[in-house]
């Protein structure tokens, strides 16, 4: 999937944390985490949105390889698990997400790096992946009216 799709779905499902939990800085901390743990597998892609703060990685890293395994999951989750365990948390949430996402597209991934891959019947950047993209915006609109009439 693309990053704007990543990018949506996350932030669809935070708010969905967020409808049933209290606005705070903390809750906005964990969105943040949980916002890039979306969009960091992509860093092998030396054009995407995090992969542009770190080039050398798009170039040497495959994409869809370590990045998109389940080790990469877990090892690069350690780092914000080191310096505060909900960081952690919601980073790795965000992480498996854009996992699950990659899932769903005829490229797949290979959860383990090697081995079987797990496919689906989504082209990127094609129509379907749009209407996806378009639901998660829409839906996400409709949180944010649900979450800030509580607050009113």
């Amino acid at each position: 999937m693309k990053g704007k799709t990543h990018l949506f779905s996350g932030i669809f499902v935070f708010l969905l944390f967020l409808s049933f939990s209290k606005l705070s800085l903390d809750t906005l901390i964990y969105a943040s985490f949980f916002l890039l743990g979306t969009l960091f597998p992509d860093i092998d892609v030396a054009t995407s949105t995090v992969g542009k703060k770190a080039k050398i990685i798009g170039w040497a890293f495959k994409h869809r390889g370590f990045f998109h395994s389940f080790f990469g999951l877990i090892l690069i989750s350690l780092i914000p698990f080191s310096f505060n365990l909900f960081w952690g948390i919601f980073f790795a949430m965000g992480y498996l997400t854009h996992l699950l996402e990659d899932m769903l597209t005829k490229s797949g991934i290979r959860p383990f790096i090697y081995g079987f891959k797990i496919r689906g019947p989504l082209v990127v950047g094609e129509i379907s992946e749009k209407v996806i993209c378009l639901f998660f915006q829409i839906a996400s609109l409709v949180l944010i009216f649900i979450i800030f009439s509580k607050i009113i």
